[in-house]
């Protein structure tokens, strides 16, 4: 679907305008070897231009972008100036400092030793781990003393609130997580590279909606929760990725992408998460007011923290929260060269034109106009270039999603003002959120299927020592 006249050459102009010079400073960045780019902004230094990346600007994402923001803002026009958009256009060049330092470490020391003294650190404490490499140290008084600006009331707030958006508004969320997996070019070039989807699917997959399902906990972030022990797993993976990525695409991939799994994306994938359930609900009828959303906000905006975004890009308010949603959807780019490959191999079963795979294609195309009622139909063609469902038609089954999906945020609207809303609202706090209780049931007995019963996160182990070249094809090799 074609976004907003202009849409690609104003987000254009939008990213040009956080980088006075860009054009000469990335001129240079492409010419040298160890590129001048690669290092941890500490505060007091000029900011870096975004990555040459981030102004290839396309209609992609511009469905989603005016659906979920234009009550709040004009989304044909460029993303806001702020100073976090530009901390966020910045902080593309970087990862996450401390767990980047510790998996250096961990190199030093072998990674079977490194992870056993993480583990220990988990679930006795730093101060109970006999050698500990200083970065270790470093990283656990982080994780030991939350910031100031913490507020565990809020928090809890946020996450009430989080957890009662309605089961279209979190479908919302895990659609675009989906297509940014998929489409979006910084994660689908650091997933396609490493080879996970085509891999091990089952066990990504469970990796990741165990990890969104906790996250709805009341325990999520505390420090000796096991939720909070996995989102520190998930964190090293993450690191022990990028740094195997960094050295296998070189300064010249480093030049015009920035850094794979970049701060940036840490710090917009979780007001992503946060904010699209909510600001799904409100443009249909279910408003939420300010206050609300900021607490929604922080909740998730904490939880980037744990996960490893600098302090730095964790906004202040909403507009900077709401802002920077526009910048990521405007910089957010893609298909990559991954995206194709990696559709491509996960449709391979039905690509023989059998009158059984017509069918389950046929069946599975309703699938689709869901997708699109979320992303766009330019999403989905993106989406399914080179699969069987290239020419699938989306039509009636976006319409037929955008009349269950109202309805679905309706129902939770009148509900909330019937008697007895707080009885109900407990009650389902209570028993947990119905939509991640049915998304860990699929996704655990699919994983069973293939023999996949639990995840301890260490499928990368291995990767930061990869040599030039992909993670994946070094470890297959």
């Amino acid at each position: 679907m074609p976004g907003p006249q202009g849409y690609s050459e104003t987000i254009r102009h939008s990213v040009v305008s956080f980088v006075r010079g860009s054009a000469h400073m990335t001129a240079d960045a492409t010419s040298v070897a160890g590129h001048p780019f690669d290092f941890h902004h500490q505060p007091g230094m000029d900011l870096r231009p975004a990555p040459p990346r981030a102004l290839n600007a396309s209609d992609l994402w511009s469905h989603p972008a005016r659906m979920l923001l234009s009550p709040w803002l004009d989304t044909t026009a460029p993303p806001a100036d702020t100073e976090l958009n530009r901390l966020f256009a910045d902080h593309f060049w970087q990862g996450d400092e401390p767990i980047d330092a510790v998996v250096e470490a961990f190199r030093e020391t072998g990674m079977q030793r490194g992870r056993a003294m993480l583990e220990q650190a988990l679930a006795h404490g730093i101060d109970t781990v006999q050698d500990a490499p200083q970065a270790l140290v470093d990283f656990f008084a982080r994780l030991d003393n939350p910031p100031s600006w913490h507020d565990p009331e809020q928090w809890e707030r946020g996450r009430r609130l989080w957890t009662r958006s309605s089961f279209s508004g979190k479908l919302c969320m895990a659609v675009l997580d989906f297509m940014a997996t998929f489409v979006g070019e910084e994660v689908s070039s650091a997933v396609g590279a490493t080879g996970r989807y085509v891999e091990d699917f089952a066990t990504r997959n469970l990796e990741t909606n165990l990890w969104f399902a906790a996250m709805a906990e009341p325990d999520a972030v505390q420090r000796t929760s096991p939720r909070f022990h996995d989102t520190i797993r998930v964190r090293l993976m993450h690191g022990q990725v990028r740094a195997g990525l960094r050295r296998s695409w070189g300064d010249e991939h480093f030049a015009q992408h920035g850094n794979p799994i970049s701060n940036t994306s840490i710090m917009g994938a979780s007001l992503s998460f946060g904010l699209f359930p909510m600001l799904l609900d409100h443009v249909l009828g279910r408003r939420h007011t300010r206050q609300e959303l900021t607490d929604v906000t922080m909740y998730w905006a904490y939880i980037g923290y744990v996960f490893g975004a600098s302090e730095e890009l964790v906004p202040r308010n909403l507009d900077d929260a709401l802002a920077a949603l526009h910048y990521q959807f405007s910089t957010a780019g893609g298909p990559s060269e991954y995206t194709e490959p990696m559709a491509v191999t996960a449709t391979e079963s039905l690509r023989e034109s059998t009158w059984v795979n017509k069918v389950i294609i046929a069946a599975m195309t309703p699938a689709l106009g869901l997708i699109g009622f979320y992303s766009g139909k330019d999403g989905v063609a993106a989406l399914v270039q080179g699969t069987p469902f290239e020419n699938a038609r989306i039509r009636p089954w976006d319409t037929m999603t955008r009349l269950l999906v109202t309805a679905n945020v309706t129902v939770n609207r009148l509900s909330d003002r019937l008697p007895g809303a707080h009885r109900r609202i407990e009650r389902q706090l209570d028993n947990g959120d119905l939509f991640w209780r049915l998304v860990v049931w699929y996704t655990r007995s699919n994983a069973a299927r293939k023999g996949v019963t639990a995840t301890r996160y260490t499928h990368h182990d291995h990767t930061a020592a990869t040599g030039i070249g992909c993670p994946h094809a070094q470890r297959a090799g």
